[in-house]
């Protein structure tokens, strides 16, 4: 119920069985030499090589597989939103979930890490506001969240909870709406903020402490257009101000 148009409201292995059942090997053949071609491949090296070697080693595991033709990536975009939709799903599972998903910027939207701080303020640690008040003080749920989710194009703000024995979905989602427009009228604390920048820069800064995450965060920043992002992103966090959260809160919540 979230995307309608855009390419992420399918799963990447399909609907149901039949999706993976009715597909050729044609199809499976002409989808891998469209896609897994090295014009639409990022090669990332971490460790201890140089340079001349590195191009050596490609060159000689890589060479010779054929570019591909070029790809035309028509990928339709999300229309904005402008009416609440639900979906309830019941079977038989030992625990209550409550999902509330809200639209926000891609990765590489203008908005990506104030929407991102605010996830964390609401729900990093237990020291976040929905921690502190559904679980600790209202005991509405036995574990609370909120969390980002997307790549290149749009996102989606995630604020999850595991509902607590005889608490129905309705107080449970009555309690959730009552924080977000709670931090609409109380906007995020300087001290808010810079627990949530410090937990986020300490992150990063452990994430590149091995060689793999260097070379994923490389790739992945390559991927969204510019890989110097692994040098730059901490900056773009320390950069959101309080009145950056206030707007974006504001924003998000609809």
């Amino acid at each position: 119920v979230v995307y309608k148009a855009h390419p992420y409201q399918w799963p990447t292995i399909g609907l149901d069985l039949d999706h993976v059942r009715e597909a050729s090997m044609d199809d499976v053949k002409h989808f891998f030499h469209t896609w897994y071609r090295p014009n639409n491949a990022i090669l990332s090296l971490s460790g201890g090589i140089t340079t001349e070697r590195a191009r050596e080693l490609a060159e000689k595991w890589f060479g010779d597989i054929p570019a591909g033709d070029a790809i035309n990536k028509h990928i339709p975009m999300e229309p904005e939103q402008t009416e609440a939709r639900f979906a309830r799903i019941e079977a038989d599972v030992p625990i209550n979930l409550v999902f509330k998903v809200y639209h926000m910027d891609g990765r590489t939207g203008d908005q990506y890490y104030t929407q991102n701080l605010i996830s964390d303020v609401l729900g990093q640690g237990e020291s976040s506001r929905l921690y502190q008040s559904l679980k600790m003080e209202q005991k509405l749920f036995t574990d609370v969240s909120a969390f980002v989710s997307g790549s290149i194009d749009t996102g989606m703000f995630v604020v999850s909870g595991r509902l607590a024995e005889g608490v129905s979905y309705e107080e449970g989602d009555k309690a959730m709406v009552a924080e977000l427009e709670r931090l609409k009228a109380e906007p995020a604390s300087s001290r808010e903020l810079q627990r949530v920048q410090n937990m986020v820069v300490t992150d990063l800064a452990g994430s590149y402490t091995n060689t793999l995450n260097k070379a994923q965060g490389l790739a992945m920043a390559e991927m969204l257009g510019d890989a110097d992002l692994v040098n730059t992103e901490a900056e773009q966090y320390l950069s959101v101000t309080e009145a950056d959260l206030d707007r974006e809160a504001k924003r998000l919540f609809k």
